[in-house]
């Protein structure tokens, strides 16, 4: 509070002032913490390369604290580049009390950080679908925790039922840190192992909430380990032998795999229980191998005997679809990108939503398209803000989003 005082006073100072005639009343020490936009990775200089790109995307900011810490005798400022933060604070800075011509000030601590919590993966397309106003449930397990309550909750509060989530007293709810690059595009780092979600029992289903379901949504991160494994697949069974249609996006997230191969063994081993597939084009070449995903062959490769829809996104540039009687490609809409976060969880409750409300769209190339095309608009208006969760967009936004965009 002290420092938002000082910057108060100095912004009301007349310009050229002694900046001692406006000096904090206590000393202060400012420390900046990691960055949160992420240009260059996987690099050996990669830390020192961001650092640089920091200083120069934030130059005034930087020179103003500069300026500060030069001009004060009371003002520390630790640029970023120094330390984690709260280590520094902690063990080298932090100094209790300070003492001021005999009078003492207790040292304090304000932050701020830019993590945001969100819904990823599944959560995301539930959420999706509940927001385009189609039914939707959640099954799964988190810990008993606060993070654990609040993906409870926002479901709840965004029309996704939410009674087929457990809560483990012994294990703590899964985390990804999403780090943006300037693109839009994303790194993740993940805390699991074990996570609660890692240790739901096949006992443990809500069979009742699987068993009312038009369409079962799964990927494969729940394949990783048991018992989770073994629970994911006794659901999918008892959705299909329920009479629901089975959708499957793979959503490859390596870093979780024990290796690469084990990754491409997993995705595979449920591949003939889906009706529909949505893929992207990176995951094609994962599971492929290497081969060209823009490659029809290639695709048809991935096409078993019993599927009735596969799909593969490409962006902005939209989608291709393949059946057993027809196969094609849908444009995207073009719009500024901000964050890819969530868009091919929107494009997944676009496209689901389309057919839990008619189911007969498998068998009309031009009425598919057309919820081709709403699921497109789902991805992109998703990409036009931050976060995974306050991007979806309504319904009425992307019909209205058709009917102002060209496709």
């Amino acid at each position: 509070m002290h420092l938002v005082k000082y910057l108060t006073k100095l912004s009301a100072h007349p310009v050229g002032s002694n900046a001692l005639d406006v000096a904090l009343e206590v000393p202060v020490d400012l420390v900046i913490d990691h960055s949160v936009q992420i240009d260059v990775a996987r690099s050996a200089n990669a830390v020192q390369a961001n650092m640089e790109l920091e200083f120069q995307h934030n130059k005034e900011r930087f020179g103003f604290l500069k300026w500060c810490s030069n001009a004060f005798n009371n003002m520390l400022v630790v640029p970023k580049g120094s330390g984690i933060v709260h280590h520094m604070n902690l063990e080298y800075i932090g100094r209790v009390v300070f003492n001021n011509e005999g009078m003492l000030n207790p040292d304090s601590v304000v932050g701020t950080d830019s993590h945001t919590t969100m819904i990823d993966g599944l959560g995301v397309a539930g959420w999706g679908v509940g927001g385009i106003d189609a039914e939707a449930a959640m099954l799964g397990q988190v810990g008993e925790d606060e993070f654990g309550y609040m993906l409870a909750d926002i479901l709840k509060e965004n029309n996704v039922n939410n009674q087929g989530i457990r809560f483990d007293p012994g294990a703590r709810t899964a985390l990804a840190f999403v780090t943006l690059k300037s693109d839009g595009e994303r790194e993740f780092m993940f805390y699991r192992n074990p996570s609660a979600d890692m240790l739901l029992q096949e006992e443990e289903l809500d069979l009742d909430i699987i068993k009312k379901a038009k369409i079962f949504h799964y990927g494969s991160i729940s394949l990783i380990t048991e018992p989770c494994k073994s629970a994911h697949i006794a659901a999918a069974k008892a959705a299909r032998d329920a009479g629901a249609l089975l959708s499957y996006d793979p959503n490859l997230r390596l870093p979780l795999w024990p290796s690469a191969e084990s990754a491409r063994e997993g995705i595979l081993s449920i591949w003939d229980f889906a009706d529909i597939i949505k893929i992207s084009e990176e995951e094609i070449t994962f599971l492929t191998k290497g081969e060209d995903p823009y490659d029809d062959n290639v695709v048809r490769k991935l096409f078993h005997p019993n599927l009735k829809l596969l799909l593969v996104t490409e962006g902005p540039d939209g989608c291709r679809y393949y059946s057993k009687e027809f196969h094609g490609r849908v444009s995207g809409v073009k719009v500024d990108q901000v964050d890819t976060t969530g868009a091919g969880d929107a494009f997944v409750a676009g496209i689901l939503s389309q057919l839990a409300a008619d189911i007969s769209l498998l068998q009309d190339e031009g009425r598919l398209r057309d919820a081709l095309k709403f699921a497109n608009a789902c991805g992109a208006l998703t990409v036009m803000g931050r976060g995974a969760i306050p991007a979806l967009p309504t319904r009425q936004a992307v019909l209205d989003a058709l009917v102002n965009i060209v496709v």
